[in-house]
């Protein structure tokens, strides 16, 4: 049997919907990115967890999310395979 690549954890609230509405907004990555991203709140902190193709995408995510929820809320799980 073939090992699949399990998709981060998310959770849906608000702010996790506007991080992924802001990604999308500032065309941070493909929308097939931003849909496998695991983005989870737990009212404190939103991590955002996934891999990315390269350092650009990596920062224009994490802006795009530190916008939406603020800098101090936003844990960065996110991991560079593209190098």
């Amino acid at each position: 049997m073939a090992c699949q690549e399990r998709r981060p954890a998310s959770t849906k609230t608000k702010t996790t919907d506007a991080i992924r509405a802001r990604m999308i907004k500032d065309k941070a990555a493909p929308s097939t990115v931003i849909t496998a991203l695991g983005i989870s709140d737990d009212g404190t902190v939103v991590i955002i967890s996934g891999n990315v193709r390269d350092d650009a995408m990596h920062d224009s995510l994490m802006s795009s999310a530190q916008k939406a929820a603020g800098d101090e809320h936003v844990q960065d799980n996110l991991h560079v395979v593209g190098k």
